[in-house]
Protein backbone atom coordinates (compact mmCIF):
# COMPACT_ATOMS: atom_id res chain seq x y z
CA UNK A 1 0.00 0.00 0.00
CA UNK A 2 1.34 3.80 -1.08
CA UNK A 3 1.83 6.16 1.76
CA UNK A 4 -0.81 7.83 3.15
CA UNK A 5 -3.11 5.00 3.01
CA UNK A 6 -3.80 5.66 -0.73
CA UNK A 7 -5.87 8.76 0.55
CA UNK A 8 -5.83 11.89 -1.32
CA UNK A 9 -4.79 15.16 0.73
CA UNK A 10 -7.25 16.97 3.60
CA UNK A 11 -5.46 21.11 2.54
CA UNK A 12 -5.00 23.03 5.58
CA UNK A 13 -2.72 25.90 6.56
CA UNK A 14 -1.99 28.74 8.16
CA UNK A 15 -1.06 32.15 7.96
CA UNK A 16 1.39 35.00 10.02
CA UNK A 17 1.14 38.04 10.60
CA UNK A 18 -2.50 37.73 8.83
CA UNK A 19 -2.86 41.24 9.66
CA UNK A 20 -0.59 44.89 9.17
CA UNK A 21 0.18 47.93 6.83
CA UNK A 22 1.27 47.44 3.66
CA UNK A 23 3.69 46.44 2.46
CA UNK A 24 3.10 43.36 4.76
CA UNK A 25 4.72 40.22 4.43
CA UNK A 26 3.11 36.81 5.53
CA UNK A 27 4.68 33.44 5.95
CA UNK A 28 2.42 30.74 4.80
CA UNK A 29 2.61 27.16 6.50
CA UNK A 30 1.12 24.01 5.08
CA UNK A 31 -0.95 21.92 7.44
CA UNK A 32 -2.28 19.21 5.28
CA UNK A 33 -2.53 15.86 5.82
CA UNK A 34 -2.26 12.60 3.96
CA UNK A 35 1.15 13.91 2.87
CA UNK A 36 1.01 16.07 0.20
CA UNK A 37 3.38 16.10 -2.50
CA UNK A 38 2.71 19.25 -4.69
CA UNK A 39 0.96 22.24 -3.54
CA UNK A 40 -0.77 25.55 -5.54
CA UNK A 41 -1.21 28.35 -3.51
CA UNK A 42 -3.38 31.71 -4.61
CA UNK A 43 -2.91 34.64 -2.25
CA UNK A 44 -5.23 36.51 -3.69
CA UNK A 45 -3.73 39.19 -5.05
CA UNK A 46 -3.30 37.70 -8.65
CA UNK A 47 -0.04 36.16 -7.10
CA UNK A 48 0.58 32.44 -6.67
CA UNK A 49 3.11 30.09 -5.66
CA UNK A 50 4.09 26.07 -5.61
CA UNK A 51 6.25 25.88 -2.65
CA UNK A 52 5.12 24.05 0.44
CA UNK A 53 5.77 27.27 2.66
CA UNK A 54 5.58 30.09 0.67
CA UNK A 55 6.69 33.70 1.82
CA UNK A 56 4.73 36.29 0.49
CA UNK A 57 4.75 40.08 0.10
CA UNK A 58 1.16 42.31 0.39
CA UNK A 59 2.39 45.56 -1.59
CA UNK A 60 -1.17 47.03 -1.12
CA UNK A 61 -3.66 47.94 1.45
CA UNK A 62 -7.19 45.52 1.01
CA UNK A 63 -8.49 42.19 2.52
CA UNK A 64 -7.58 39.00 0.73
CA UNK A 65 -8.74 35.51 0.08
CA UNK A 66 -6.43 32.86 0.12
CA UNK A 67 -6.72 29.26 -1.10
CA UNK A 68 -4.40 26.06 -1.09
CA UNK A 69 -4.66 23.30 -2.93
CA UNK A 70 -2.62 20.20 -1.48
CA UNK A 71 -2.24 16.86 -4.49
CA UNK A 72 -0.53 13.63 -4.11
CA UNK A 73 -0.93 10.59 -6.56
CA UNK A 74 -4.33 9.88 -4.87
CA UNK A 75 -6.28 13.04 -5.55
CA UNK A 76 -6.27 16.77 -4.36
CA UNK A 77 -8.01 18.88 -2.32
CA UNK A 78 -8.58 22.91 -1.60
CA UNK A 79 -8.63 25.12 1.60
CA UNK A 80 -10.09 28.38 1.14
CA UNK A 81 -9.80 30.96 3.50
CA UNK A 82 -12.09 34.16 2.90
CA UNK A 83 -10.76 37.75 3.61
CA UNK A 84 -8.14 35.86 5.99
CA UNK A 85 -5.18 38.81 5.31
CA UNK A 86 -5.99 42.19 5.90
CA UNK A 87 -3.69 44.73 4.88
CA UNK A 88 -4.03 48.70 6.05
CA UNK A 89 -2.82 51.99 4.25
CA UNK A 90 0.71 52.29 6.13
CA UNK A 91 -0.01 54.55 9.12
CA UNK A 92 2.48 57.97 9.86
CA UNK A 93 4.20 59.69 12.01
CA UNK A 94 2.44 62.95 14.19
CA UNK A 95 3.01 66.19 12.81
CA UNK A 96 3.19 68.38 15.96
CA UNK A 97 1.53 71.48 16.51
CA UNK A 98 -0.34 73.39 19.33
CA UNK A 99 -1.72 76.06 20.69
CA UNK A 100 -2.06 78.06 23.99
CA UNK A 101 -4.23 80.56 25.59
CA UNK A 102 -3.61 83.43 26.75
CA UNK A 103 -0.48 83.90 25.50
CA UNK A 104 0.69 87.17 27.55
CA UNK A 105 -0.66 88.52 30.41
CA UNK A 106 0.83 89.12 34.30
CA UNK A 107 2.46 87.28 36.73
CA UNK A 108 1.38 84.66 37.63
CA UNK A 109 0.08 83.39 34.16
CA UNK A 110 -1.65 80.45 34.15
CA UNK A 111 -1.69 78.85 30.41
CA UNK A 112 -4.14 76.16 29.13
CA UNK A 113 -2.55 74.31 26.04
CA UNK A 114 -4.04 72.22 23.28
CA UNK A 115 -2.70 69.77 21.35
CA UNK A 116 -3.52 70.53 17.80
CA UNK A 117 -1.26 67.33 16.13
CA UNK A 118 -2.34 65.25 13.10
CA UNK A 119 -1.98 61.75 12.65
CA UNK A 120 -2.85 60.34 15.94
CA UNK A 121 0.09 60.97 18.68
CA UNK A 122 -0.45 58.20 21.21
CA UNK A 123 2.13 60.52 23.80
CA UNK A 124 3.31 63.84 24.36
CA UNK A 125 6.37 65.65 25.66
CA UNK A 126 5.78 69.31 26.42
CA UNK A 127 8.59 71.98 27.43
CA UNK A 128 6.92 75.26 28.79
CA UNK A 129 10.42 77.28 28.39
CA UNK A 130 10.53 77.84 32.08
CA UNK A 131 12.40 74.36 33.48
CA UNK A 132 8.72 72.30 33.55
CA UNK A 133 7.33 69.96 31.60
CA UNK A 134 4.57 67.36 31.08
CA UNK A 135 3.54 64.59 28.86
CA UNK A 136 -0.62 65.11 29.09
CA UNK A 137 -2.12 65.70 26.20
CA UNK A 138 -3.61 69.16 26.92
CA UNK A 139 -2.01 70.40 29.82
CA UNK A 140 -2.37 73.66 31.99
CA UNK A 141 0.79 75.55 33.15
CA UNK A 142 1.28 78.70 35.37
CA UNK A 143 4.15 80.85 34.58
CA UNK A 144 5.55 82.48 38.06
CA UNK A 145 7.98 85.42 36.68
CA UNK A 146 7.64 87.58 34.39
CA UNK A 147 10.15 86.99 30.73
CA UNK A 148 8.92 85.60 27.24
CA UNK A 149 9.21 81.95 27.37
CA UNK A 150 9.10 79.26 24.26
CA UNK A 151 7.20 76.67 23.98
CA UNK A 152 8.13 73.23 22.29
CA UNK A 153 5.87 70.10 21.63
CA UNK A 154 7.26 66.73 20.74
CA UNK A 155 4.50 64.69 20.09
CA UNK A 156 4.88 60.60 19.11
CA UNK A 157 3.00 57.52 17.69
CA UNK A 158 4.47 53.99 17.09
CA UNK A 159 5.66 55.70 13.44
CA UNK A 160 7.78 58.00 14.42
CA UNK A 161 7.80 61.84 16.15
CA UNK A 162 7.71 65.55 15.61
CA UNK A 163 8.74 68.98 17.58
CA UNK A 164 7.07 71.69 17.07
CA UNK A 165 9.08 74.76 18.79
CA UNK A 166 7.14 78.15 19.19
CA UNK A 167 10.25 80.83 19.72
CA UNK A 168 9.08 83.65 22.50
CA UNK A 169 5.48 82.02 22.34
CA UNK A 170 4.48 83.61 26.24
CA UNK A 171 4.86 86.55 27.37
CA UNK A 172 4.46 87.16 31.03
CA UNK A 173 4.83 90.93 32.58
CA UNK A 174 5.35 91.76 35.95
CA UNK A 175 1.19 92.66 37.95
CA UNK A 176 1.11 96.55 37.08
CA UNK A 177 1.42 98.58 40.33
CA UNK A 178 -0.85 100.65 41.29
CA UNK A 179 0.93 104.50 41.13
CA UNK A 180 0.03 107.65 42.86
CA UNK A 181 1.48 111.40 42.33
CA UNK A 182 1.08 114.95 43.68
CA UNK A 183 -1.48 116.40 41.55
CA UNK A 184 -1.84 120.00 43.27
CA UNK A 185 -1.06 121.95 46.34
CA UNK A 186 -2.61 124.85 47.31
CA UNK A 187 -1.36 126.89 50.13
CA UNK A 188 -2.98 130.26 51.93
CA UNK A 189 -2.85 131.50 55.33
CA UNK A 190 -5.49 131.23 58.20
CA UNK A 191 -6.03 134.15 60.84
CA UNK A 192 -6.91 133.83 64.23
CA UNK A 193 -7.25 137.19 66.23
CA UNK A 194 -3.31 138.17 65.98
CA UNK A 195 -2.11 134.88 65.02
CA UNK A 196 -1.58 133.30 61.61
CA UNK A 197 -0.73 129.99 60.49
CA UNK A 198 -0.04 128.20 57.30
CA UNK A 199 -2.25 125.75 55.41
CA UNK A 200 -1.81 123.35 52.37
CA UNK A 201 -4.14 121.20 50.58
CA UNK A 202 -2.45 118.78 48.99
CA UNK A 203 -4.23 116.41 46.05
CA UNK A 204 -2.83 112.60 45.37
CA UNK A 205 -4.37 111.14 42.13
CA UNK A 206 -3.66 108.03 40.70
CA UNK A 207 -2.00 106.96 37.01
CA UNK A 208 -5.25 108.02 35.01
CA UNK A 209 -5.61 111.36 37.11
CA UNK A 210 -8.54 109.74 39.68
CA UNK A 211 -8.39 110.46 43.19
CA UNK A 212 -6.71 108.45 45.55
CA UNK A 213 -7.95 107.88 49.40
CA UNK A 214 -6.24 106.50 52.52
CA UNK A 215 -2.83 108.07 51.07
CA UNK A 216 -0.89 108.97 53.55
CA UNK A 217 1.09 112.79 52.63
CA UNK A 218 3.93 113.72 54.57
CA UNK A 219 5.85 116.87 54.14
CA UNK A 220 7.08 120.29 55.77
CA UNK A 221 6.28 123.42 56.06
CA UNK A 222 8.87 126.70 55.79
CA UNK A 223 8.26 130.33 56.18
CA UNK A 224 6.90 132.07 59.17
CA UNK A 225 7.05 128.95 61.13
CA UNK A 226 8.62 125.41 59.97
CA UNK A 227 6.89 121.94 60.47
CA UNK A 228 6.73 118.49 59.14
CA UNK A 229 3.24 117.38 58.99
CA UNK A 230 1.43 114.23 57.46
CA UNK A 231 -1.93 113.53 56.72
CA UNK A 232 -4.36 110.94 55.22
CA UNK A 233 -6.44 111.88 51.94
CA UNK A 234 -10.14 111.73 51.64
CA UNK A 235 -12.31 109.97 49.43
CA UNK A 236 -11.56 113.17 46.96
CA UNK A 237 -7.47 112.56 47.33
CA UNK A 238 -7.08 115.16 49.10
CA UNK A 239 -5.82 116.36 52.70
CA UNK A 240 -5.33 119.50 54.75
CA UNK A 241 -2.30 120.12 56.74
CA UNK A 242 -1.50 123.04 59.35
CA UNK A 243 1.68 124.68 60.05
CA UNK A 244 1.54 125.92 63.67
CA UNK A 245 0.45 129.23 64.71
CA UNK A 246 2.51 132.54 64.95
CA UNK A 247 2.34 136.02 66.09
CA UNK A 248 2.30 137.94 62.80
CA UNK A 249 4.06 136.14 59.46
CA UNK A 250 7.14 137.76 57.95
CA UNK A 251 7.31 136.15 54.63
CA UNK A 252 4.65 133.74 52.83
CA UNK A 253 4.68 130.06 54.06
CA UNK A 254 5.48 127.39 51.48
CA UNK A 255 4.66 123.72 51.85
CA UNK A 256 6.96 120.53 50.40
CA UNK A 257 5.93 116.73 49.44
CA UNK A 258 8.20 114.20 51.08
CA UNK A 259 6.99 111.50 51.00
CA UNK A 260 3.18 109.68 49.84
CA UNK A 261 2.68 105.93 51.09
CA UNK A 262 -0.13 103.52 51.05
CA UNK A 263 -0.34 100.25 51.11
CA UNK A 264 0.07 97.87 47.63
CA UNK A 265 0.84 101.51 46.16
CA UNK A 266 4.19 102.98 44.80
CA UNK A 267 4.63 106.50 44.94
CA UNK A 268 5.64 108.14 41.93
CA UNK A 269 7.42 111.62 42.61
CA UNK A 270 8.51 111.88 39.24
CA UNK A 271 4.76 112.03 37.93
CA UNK A 272 4.30 114.96 40.59
CA UNK A 273 2.40 117.95 39.03
CA UNK A 274 4.14 120.34 41.77
CA UNK A 275 5.97 118.94 44.98
CA UNK A 276 6.63 122.11 46.81
CA UNK A 277 4.41 125.18 46.35
CA UNK A 278 4.22 128.25 48.19
CA UNK A 279 1.49 130.72 49.19
CA UNK A 280 2.31 132.60 45.70
CA UNK A 281 2.31 129.50 43.24
CA UNK A 282 3.72 126.46 42.35
CA UNK A 283 7.63 126.22 42.68
CA UNK A 284 9.09 123.68 40.05
CA UNK A 285 12.86 122.09 40.73
CA UNK A 286 13.13 120.56 37.52
CA UNK A 287 11.26 120.80 33.97
CA UNK A 288 8.13 118.59 32.92
CA UNK A 289 10.09 117.54 29.82
CA UNK A 290 13.04 115.94 32.38
CA UNK A 291 10.17 114.44 34.07
CA UNK A 292 8.46 112.63 31.60
CA UNK A 293 11.65 111.98 29.46
CA UNK A 294 11.57 108.43 28.12
CA UNK A 295 7.64 108.03 28.22
CA UNK A 296 7.03 108.30 24.72
CA UNK A 297 3.60 108.87 24.76
CA UNK A 298 2.73 110.19 28.10
CA UNK A 299 0.34 107.12 29.44
CA UNK A 300 -2.11 109.90 30.30
CA UNK A 301 -3.53 113.17 29.39
CA UNK A 302 -2.24 115.45 32.05
CA UNK A 303 -2.30 119.84 32.22
CA UNK A 304 0.96 120.98 34.10
CA UNK A 305 1.02 123.62 36.18
CA UNK A 306 2.60 127.05 34.43
CA UNK A 307 6.08 128.16 35.11
CA UNK A 308 6.81 130.14 36.50
CA UNK A 309 3.90 131.33 38.41
CA UNK A 310 3.37 133.98 39.36
CA UNK A 311 4.65 135.38 35.86
CA UNK A 312 5.28 138.70 34.46
CA UNK A 313 4.01 139.55 31.60
CA UNK A 314 5.27 135.65 29.82
CA UNK A 315 4.62 132.34 31.47
CA UNK A 316 4.88 128.52 29.77
CA UNK A 317 1.94 126.62 30.10
CA UNK A 318 2.55 122.66 29.09
CA UNK A 319 0.81 119.76 28.29
CA UNK A 320 0.83 115.64 27.96
CA UNK A 321 -1.32 114.15 24.88
CA UNK A 322 -1.51 110.31 25.28
CA UNK A 323 -2.69 110.29 21.77
CA UNK A 324 -2.91 112.53 18.70
CA UNK A 325 -6.04 115.02 19.29
CA UNK A 326 -7.37 118.03 18.21
CA UNK A 327 -6.62 120.25 21.34
CA UNK A 328 -8.47 123.63 22.41
CA UNK A 329 -6.25 125.44 25.37
CA UNK A 330 -7.68 128.37 26.10
CA UNK A 331 -7.28 131.63 29.16
CA UNK A 332 -10.29 132.83 31.58
CA UNK A 333 -10.34 135.43 33.92
CA UNK A 334 -12.30 135.24 37.38
CA UNK A 335 -15.44 135.89 35.69
CA UNK A 336 -14.94 132.85 33.60
CA UNK A 337 -14.89 135.39 30.35
CA UNK A 338 -12.23 133.99 27.49
CA UNK A 339 -9.53 136.37 27.95
CA UNK A 340 -7.24 134.32 24.83
CA UNK A 341 -7.26 130.89 23.41
CA UNK A 342 -3.59 129.50 22.51
CA UNK A 343 -4.48 126.43 20.73
CA UNK A 344 -7.32 125.38 18.69
CA UNK A 345 -5.97 122.46 16.37
CA UNK A 346 -5.04 118.86 15.63
CA UNK A 347 -1.49 117.81 18.04
CA UNK A 348 0.33 114.77 17.49
CA UNK A 349 1.26 112.28 21.37
CA UNK A 350 3.64 113.59 23.35
CA UNK A 351 5.04 116.72 25.33
CA UNK A 352 3.42 120.13 24.27
CA UNK A 353 4.96 123.70 25.70
CA UNK A 354 3.30 127.40 24.78
CA UNK A 355 3.75 130.69 25.99
CA UNK A 356 1.51 133.10 26.72
CA UNK A 357 2.48 136.39 26.66
CA UNK A 358 0.19 138.48 29.07
CA UNK A 359 1.54 142.40 27.86
CA UNK A 360 -1.58 144.52 28.20
CA UNK A 361 -3.64 142.39 30.66
CA UNK A 362 -4.28 143.35 33.92
CA UNK A 363 -2.47 141.81 37.36
CA UNK A 364 -4.72 139.44 39.05
CA UNK A 365 -5.42 135.71 39.43
CA UNK A 366 -6.34 133.56 35.33
CA UNK A 367 -7.52 130.25 34.64
CA UNK A 368 -6.33 127.94 31.49
CA UNK A 369 -7.90 124.48 30.05
CA UNK A 370 -7.15 121.97 28.22
CA UNK A 371 -10.18 120.28 26.20
CA UNK A 372 -9.22 117.48 24.31
CA UNK A 373 -12.25 114.25 23.30
CA UNK A 374 -13.01 112.85 26.90
CA UNK A 375 -10.58 115.28 28.93
CA UNK A 376 -10.80 118.77 30.60
CA UNK A 377 -8.50 120.00 32.79
CA UNK A 378 -8.56 123.24 34.51
CA UNK A 379 -5.60 125.20 36.34
CA UNK A 380 -4.96 128.09 38.58
CA UNK A 381 -2.22 131.17 37.13
CA UNK A 382 -1.29 134.35 39.46
CA UNK A 383 -0.13 137.99 37.20
CA UNK A 384 1.43 139.96 39.26
CA UNK A 385 2.88 143.39 38.00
Amino acid sequence: EAQGGGNPPVAAFSGSPTSGDAPLTVNFTDQSSNSPTSWSWDFGDGATSTAQNPRHQYSSAGTYTVELTASNSYGSDTETKVDYITVTEPGAAPVANFSGSPTSGDAPLTVNFTDQSSNNPTSWSWDFGDGATSTAQNPGHQYSSAGTYTVELTASNSYGSDTETKVDYITVTEPAQDAMHVSSIDVWRQSWWFFRRGAARITIVDQNNNPVSGATVYGNFTGPTSASRSGSTDSYGRVTLYSGYTWGASGEWCFEVTNVTKSGWTYDSAANDVTKACESGNVFKISKEEMFAGEEPPKVNRLFQNYPNPFNPVTRIGFALSENSHVNLSIYNVKGELVTTLVDRNLESGIHNFEWNARGVSSGVYFYRIRTEGFVQTRKMVLMR
